[in-house]
């Protein structure tokens, strides 16, 4: 502070003025005072703070309705897909959410049947590694028969399709398909084995018998390059090769872990 008589240097508990003694007791702050410069500064931090937070909670905000506009987006095409395929393909889905659709399905399927493994299996330890490997292999299989439909679609049909339009027509009969492999571990999980295999035989089959269908549906009105008889003997062919591939791999690392537990067994 200073004094309002000499501008000399005070302090706020000083009486007199150390300068000139001037009654400093009935005397008010100058308006060039510290205190009130003080005092703005504070102002204007709890103003700037203020605003901070109120960007955050703006930015929350707008995040949990992203969230959860996505997660009505993925429920909608979950329910479109189950309760009207046929009329669903060709609809101008968002990529992201037909994604998430088909991903959260394989999490869960895969989640399930990493349950029933643990629980069929009893005293031997099934690694947690074990669900990812499982959710790994569901997706390739899912990436392997996509690239064989969108393959076909750009061999057999006239009229070119964008790989987006494939990938959301392929994923509607995938997620009736995958829902049955959830149903299907669901039943196993509560010892109804029987009905298990009978829903997973169902839901391989259609499966392995989407492509056709995706491609008989963009083959109507004469819409392909030869016939389409031809195109299936095309399909069946790529989809011995791969489930040779795959069989062949399944077989090496079964006999591979048979001969290792085998050596454990022995010595």
């Amino acid at each position: 502070m200073k004094c309002p008589n000499c501008s000399a240097q005070v302090f706020e508990e000083d009486k007199f003025c150390g300068e000139c003694g001037q009654d400093l007791t009935k005397m008010e702050p100058l308006a060039g005072d510290s205190e009130p410069v003080l005092n703005n500064v504070n102002q204007s931090s709890d103003l700037k703070e203020s605003e901070k937070n109120n960007n955050y909670s703006s930015s929350a905000n707008q995040g949990n309705e992203k969230a959860k506009t996505y997660f009505n987006g993925v429920f909608s095409f979950f329910k479109d897909a189950l309760l009207s395929p046929g009329r669903s393909v060709g609809r101008p889905y968002n990529v992201s959410i037909v994604a998430g659709t088909i991903g959260l399905l394989l999490l869960i399927g895969s989640l399930i049947t990493f349950v029933q493994l643990r629980s069929a299996l009893g005293n031997v330890v099934v690694p947690f590694s074990t669900l990812f490997e499982y959710l790994i292999a569901m997706i390739i299989l899912f990436g392997i028969f996509f690239g064989i439909t969108y393959l076909l679609v750009l061999i057999v049909i006239r009229e070119s399709r964008h790989w987006k339009e494939v990938f959301n027509d392929f994923s509607i009969p995938a997620v009736i398909v995958f829902t049955l492999f959830i149903l299907a571990s669901l039943l196993n999980l509560i010892t109804l084995y029987e009905l298990g295999v009978l829903v997973s035989l169902i839901g391989f089959l259609l499966f392995i018998t989407a492509p056709v269908y995706i491609l008989l549906r963009y083959a109507e009105n004469n819409n392909v390059k030869f016939d389409s008889f031809y195109a299936l003997i095309i399909y069946y062919a790529l989809a011995a090769i791969v489930f040779y591939i795959m069989g062949r791999l399944v077989i090496g690392i079964f006999m591979e872990n048979f001969i290792y537990e085998l050596n454990n067994m022995m010595f």
